[in-house]
């Protein structure tokens, strides 16, 4: 790759047999701005992106985190950023010296705007705690991925632990283990780690990376992890396995753990093999020379529909291209291909990583911030450049609703669309079969199905001669604004609140995908009135106002990390309640609430924010819930 071979050693160094995986990210440098393409390059010049243009101005402005390097990407499930950095103090210690660990975990906050540090932020999860951390780091070594699934963090790479380093403390042990693999993983946001109680010779490959917590996934079942040939034999292929989700911690020698791309049928449907032998190169490049490879990784960018694959071609610095794709196995077309990238040495620029995290894609598609990192001239640190990419005006638009939005059966929903000759479908992705609704033009009116699970997800699809993009939203389930004598009146932020159905599995919120893990038999199809997590900073004594057509019993499902209450919740109404609540609220399979009661009359009910004062607790915790049951 673009690494020297003492860099490229935590990377490649276990690359051996072909369907030896190596590593997520690309070894990479500084670019010169510009738009770049080689007449060498593997594929065809791409007609849809036709170029990358790197603004590197404020590289040096927005800097952070100076020695700590490698930062592999992923968006969790709290709306955060969280990265892993090796050898140094991370963004806590910003320093090569304090608060130094071998491997530590950050949370990374914001959406960087170019020229502004303060716009982006980042604070030790794992580490040299108390100092500089949060929790204390227990073992060391590298992490070359990190995937976030069903609100667990997935970390695979080379790891010292007590059994393995023989050391004192294997935190402190610089560098990463040479002859294993290991998982690591952790459903409290980086905070607590298990290591699977397996070893592996080869790592996991470089996974897919989709939307917030894999939201958006095309296929939400199975993680998709690259991986190059055997570097001797096999150089100049780069291939693609997948293995479900619910296996992520299962050993990887169990028999049909992966399946390996093998092609597709005459209507693009991929075939898939157990049997690793079988497997075929989804990338070629000639170019990579014998002991490379081509191994990088790839992020689905929803505004384009289109995945970009990062994949280096040589041993010499800057030698690195950038491929757009409809699939995740191609097929591949050139947006820029670099001979050498940016004109650096081996002594000004050598690269150790670079990740487009998916958060920070712009919504049309269009932007990108890459986050980098390097061994000289700074660059051991977590380094920021702006891409933006050239694009064939052709390509279809879909303007709303919005990523993100929370779509309620049985709603009307307008899809809006920019481009010529459009067509459009809707599809339950649970069931994966056939459109419930099709359409052509600008816009596409739907009827959300009846009878819906709130979580599951309606996929929207929009095409035209040129390309093909999709875009997945959550349904809410059974809900409305006014739902079995329950009605919503005001809501102090103006937020489109609305009243479902309590069960298990029910989206807890309109803007967050957490869902009800526990409800006691009492809370079990209350309806309750599914607010924004956003509005958990609401101060107000007038927050939320609904009414109740008949007398009935209020819950208030109330973090249990607040020390005090608010005063409308101390006002010697509300008695704490037998029954239980919990969510996977940030990332834990289940965080307990502590429940309230009163009795009400019919007529209206107002409540003050989850911050009213007195208020205070632990951290930024999550807006309250209301129940009603009569």
């Amino acid at each position: 790759m673009l690494c020297s071979a003492n860099q490229a050693s935590v990377f490649w160094k276990n690359c051996a047999p072909r369907g030896t995986a190596c590593a997520l990210l690309t070894c990479l440098v500084l670019s010169a701005p510009g738009i770049g393409y080689s007449s060498t390059a593997p594929y065809p010049r791409s007609q849809l992106i036709t170029g990358m243009t790197w603004d590197l101005s404020t590289v040096s402005s927005m800097r952070k985190a100076n020695g700590s390097d490698l930062w592999p990407m992923t968006w969790a499930s709290d709306g955060n950023l969280y990265g892993a950095w090796g050898d140094g103090g991370g963004f806590d210690g910003n320093s090569n010296t304090t608060g130094r660990v071998s491997l530590g975990f950050a949370q990374i906050s914001g959406i960087p705007q170019g020229g502004s540090s303060s716009s982006y932020s980042g604070k030790n999860i794992w580490g040299a705690a108390p100092n500089y951390a949060v929790k204390s780091a227990t073992f060391g070594g590298k992490i070359s991925d990190l995937i976030s699934i069903n609100g667990v963090l997935y970390g695979e790479g080379n790891l010292w632990t007590s059994a393995n380093c023989s050391c004192s403390d294997p935190a402190q042990k610089p560098g990463g283990n040479p002859t294993l693999r290991q998982l690591t993983y952790s459903s409290d946001l980086g905070r607590t780690w298990t290591i699977a109680p397996w070893t592996a010779t080869e790592t996991w490959g470089g996974a897919l990376q989709y939307g917030q917590d894999y939201s958006g996934a095309w296929d939400p079942n199975h993680l998709y992890l690259y991986y190059g040939g055997d570097v001797q034999n096999d150089p100049h292929h780069m291939y693609l396995r997948r293995v479900s989700v619910k296996k992520l911690t299962e050993n990887p020698a169990t028999s049909g753990h992966y399946e390996y791309w093998i092609g597709q049928q005459a209507d693009g449907t991929p075939i898939w093999s157990t049997n690793r032998s079988s497997g075929v190169p989804i990338f070629t490049d000639v170019n990579v020379p014998q002991g490379a490879s081509p191994a990088g990784g790839a992020v689905y960018d929803p505004g384009l529909g289109r995945y970009i694959l990062t994949a280096g071609h040589g041993n010499s610095l800057g030698q690195v291209g950038f491929f757009e794709g409809p699939h995740p196995w191609g097929p591949w077309a050139t947006i820029a291909y670099y001979d050498d990238w940016g004109g650096y040495n081996e002594a000004a620029g050598e690269g150790v990583s670079l990740s487009f995290p998916t958060k920070w894609i712009g919504g049309d598609g269009k932007t990108l911030w890459a986050v980098f990192s390097g061994v000289t001239n700074g660059f051991d640190s977590f380094n920021l450049a702006k891409v933006s990419l050239v694009v064939n005006s052709a390509m279809p638009q879909l303007t709303a609703p919005a990523l993100g939005s929370v779509l309620v059966e049985g709603n009307t929903v307008t899809a809006q669309g920019v481009g010529s000759n459009l067509t459009w479908s809707a599809a339950l992705v649970k069931e994966g079969g056939p459109a419930f609704a099709t359409a052509k033009g600008n816009t596409f009116t739907f009827v959300v199905p009846n009878g819906l699970t709130a979580g599951e997800t309606i996929r929207v699809t929009l095409t035209n001669s040129t390309s093909s993009l999709y875009r997945d939203y959550l349904v809410s389930g059974s809900s409305s604004s006014s739902l079995s004598n329950v009605t919503i009146q005001s809501v102090s932020s103006g937020a489109n609140y609305q009243v479902s159905s309590a069960k298990v599995d029910a989206l807890a919120y309109i803007d967050r995908s957490y869902v009800f893990t526990q409800l006691s038999a009492g809370l079990t199809g209350a309806r309750f009135i599914q607010a924004a997590n956003d509005d958990k900073w609401v101060t107000s004594d007038k927050y939320l106002q609904f009414s109740v057509d008949s007398a009935a019993t209020l819950y208030v499902c109330y973090s249990a990390q607040a020390t005090t209450l608010p005063a409308w919740l101390d006002d010697g109404t509300w008695t704490l309640s037998a029954e239980s609540c919990g969510l996977n609220d940030n990332g834990v399979s289940t965080v307990p609430r502590v429940v309230y009661e009163k009795k009400v009359s019919a007529g209206s009910v107002t409540l003050g924010g989850n911050r009213q004062a007195p208020s205070a607790g632990v951290g930024n915790f999550s807006n309250y819930l209301v129940l009603v049951s009569y």
